[in-house]
C-alpha cells in the first residue's frame, strides 16, 4: 500500500471466548472454546441448538435502558468494543475540541446489522401487537445506523461509514480505514465491525440452506462437557454478537500485539487480523 505509514493504537473487542483485549487473549492462548447450548432464546425447536454467543455482557453498560429498547443488540457490543479502543489508544473523547472530532471518522463492518431487532419488530407485526413495536422501527433496521449510533455516542463528526459485503464485512472496513489514512484522507479512523445474528429466523434459514453441522458429539471446550446441556448436539460455527473496534492511525509508531492473531505493525499492509468479528466466524458445510 503506497502514501503514509499507518499505525493500529487500540483494541476493543467483545467475544465469545472472553470480553475485552486481555480476556480475549487469554481466550486464544489457553484455547478456549466459546461454544454452548444457546442462551438468548429457547433453541428447542431448532435442527442446532448450540453457538458461540458473548456471555456475562451488560448491555447498560454502554446505553441507557429506555435506549436498548430502541436498538438491536448488535448496537451496545460495538459501542462497548469501540470504547475500550478509544481508552487503549489514550483518546478521552470528552475532552475534545470540536475540530478534533471532525478529525475522527468510523468505519465499521457488519454482515447482518440489526436482524435480531427486525425480527421482533416482524413478529410484533404477525401477532398484532403493534403497540409493542418501536417508533424507531425504520432507523434502527438499516445498516447505516450502527456506525450512526457508534459516531454519535462519543461524539465524533469525521465521516461516519458501514461496510456490508457479507463475512467479510470487518476486514473490508479494516481495509478500507487503512486507505483512509494511508492516503490522507484521514488521521484517524475507529474501524471493525460486529454482529448479533444468532437468532430464530437466522439459524432456521441457515438449516435450510444445509450449511450447519449435522449431529455429532460435539465437545464444548475447558467449560463444557459430556454432561452439559448440548454438548452431544450440532455444533454450529456462528458466533452471536460479537463485536471488536480499532483504531488506526496516520502516524509511524509501534501498535500494540495483543496475540498473534490480533497483532499489526506499524506499516501500511493490512493486520492478520485486527479484530475478532463474528463476519469471520462463518459457518462451514457438513463434509
Amino acid at each position: 500500500m503506497k502514501g503514509r505509514r499507518v499505525a493500529l493504537t487500540g483494541l476493543g473487542c467483545l467475544t465469545p471466548i472472553g470480553n475485552g483485549v486481555p480476556a480475549f487473549t487469554e481466550g486464544l492462548r489457553s484455547g478456549l472454546s466459546g461454544v454452548g447450548r444457546i442462551a438468548l432464546f429457547d433453541p428447542a425447536a431448532l435442527d442446532v441448538t448450540i453457538a458461540a454467543e458473548v456471555k456475562g455482557f451488560d448491555p447498560e453498560s454502554a446505553l441507557p435502558a429506555k435506549e436498548l429498547r430502541h436498538v438491536a443488540r448488535v448496537v451496545p457490543l460495538s459501542i462497548a468494543a469501540a470504547g475500550e479502543a478509544l481508552a487503549s489508544a489514550g483518546i478521552d473523547t470528552e475532552s475534545l475540541s470540536l475540530e478534533e472530532r471532525r478529525r475522527i471518522a468510523v468505519v465499521f463492518g457488519t454482515g447482518g446489522g440489526p436482524v435480531e431487532f427486525f425480527e421482533k419488530m416482524y413478529g410484533h407485526w404477525y401477532r398484532g401487537d403493534l403497540k409493542k413495536a418501536s417508533v424507531y422501527s425504520i432507523p434502527t433496521g438499516t445498516m447505516g445506523t450502527l456506525s450512526s449510533e457508534i459516531s454519535m455516542r462519543f461524539g465524533l463528526k469525521g465521516r461516519s461509514h458501514v461496510i456490508t459485503t457479507g463475512c467479510t464485512s470487518s476486514a473490508d472496513a479494516m481495509g478500507y480505514a487503512a486507505r483512509l489514512v494511508a492516503w490522507g484522507d484521514e488521521d484517524l479512523v475507529l474501524t471493525g465491525g460486529g454482529d448479533a445474528v444468532i437468532t430464530p429466523g437466522i439459524m432456521t434459514g441457515f438449516s435450510l440452506m444445509q450449511i450447519l453441522s449435522t449431529p455429532v458429539k460435539a465437545h464444548l471446550g475447558p467449560q463444557a462437557g459430556p454432561s452439559t446441556p448440548g454438548a452431544t448436539d450440532s455444533f454450529s460455527a456462528r458466533a452471536r454478537g460479537c463485536s471488536s473496534s480499532s483504531l488506526w492511525k496516520g502516524r509511524a509508531r509501534a501498535a500494540p500485539a495483543c496475540s498473534p492473531r490480533s497483532a499489526a505493525t506499524a506499516r501500511p499492509a493490512m493486520p492478520t487480523t485486527a479484530s475478532a468479528s463474528t463476519n469471520r466466524a462463518k459457518s462451514r458445510r457438513a463434509r
